[in-house]
């Protein structure tokens, strides 16, 4: 796939609420030797654990894919009953996926979490990390941890900015990188990468209106910066406040 086809691809699947069939079409040109569900089925809840049952509606495994080193990766889709699980019960999808892992004996899961007449979902990488670890005998074991789902997941959506998300993933899908390893997918999801490109943008941003400033008004240097230091500093204390949904005018978020 080339660079635009993989950019289009990425934003009709992420710009939008959930859609089965785009999120299947990306998955499939993400791993091409994906070995998909020809029976796949949308499965109820009844078979969950209680601990799961009360936050799932229903699941799919859409599909899974076997690296020649052994490592499984499985594609699934989750539907859950609330929009607040969706944006803010990580604990739970991390819960989730650690269920499915273990059912289907994979190494990750690439999953959407997702709910009915919500614009909003989430596309996460959980993953299993072994690390080795010395027992008070003076043995070696190795040890089995979940990887944070903080730290691998993007919120996309209708109204998300997921740039980010775009940014990141989109080179996962052209053709000199068809069905890219484990690793590289962990990559694209790490916090890293997406904490630096932020700040990237950011200080780009920020040099672009001191100097606006610097042009237009008679500053100190010293003043110039703390002028230009605060204001982005109360800028990211609103984007802060409306992503919390506190920020109301009459009472309603819809101020825009």
């Amino acid at each position: 796939m080339d660079k635009i086809s993989a950019q289009n691809l990425i934003k009709e699947t992420f710009n939008y609420p959930f859609k089965e069939e785009k999120f299947s079409k990306f998955s499939v040109n993400l791993l091409e030797q994906i070995k998909t569900n020809s029976s796949s089925v949308w499965i109820d809840n009844t078979n969950l654990p209680l601990s799961l049952r009360e936050n799932v509606k229903q699941y799919k495994i859409f599909g899974h894919m076997e690296y020649e080193n052994g490592e499984k990766i499985i594609i699934a889709m989750i539907k859950l009953k609330s929009a607040e699980v969706v944006e803010k019960s990580r604990y739970i999808q991390r819960d989730f996926t650690k269920w499915l892992i273990d059912k289907n004996d994979s190494d990750a899961c690439l999953v959407s979490f997702f709910a009915d007449n919500y614009d909003d979902w989430r596309f996460s990488l959980v993953k299993i990390d072994y690390k080795r670890e010395e027992t008070k005998a003076g043995k070696i074991r190795v040890k089995q941890e979940l990887t944070p789902l903080r730290r691998y997941s993007y919120l996309v959506g209708k109204n998300e900015p997921n740039h980010t998300a775009q940014t990141q993933l989109s080179p996962l899908l052209l053709d000199e990188n068809k069905n890219p390893s484990l690793d590289k997918i962990t990559e694209a999801f790490s916090i890293e990468k997406v904490t630096e490109s932020f700040y990237q943008d950011y200080v780009s941003i920020f040099d672009l209106f001191e100097n606006f400033i610097k042009k237009n008004y008679n500053l100190q240097k010293n003043e110039l910066r703390m002028f230009t230091q605060t204001l982005f500093n109360r800028l990211m204390f609103v984007r802060f406040l409306e992503k919390k949904n506190w920020l109301k005018f009459n009472r309603s978020n819809k101020y825009l």
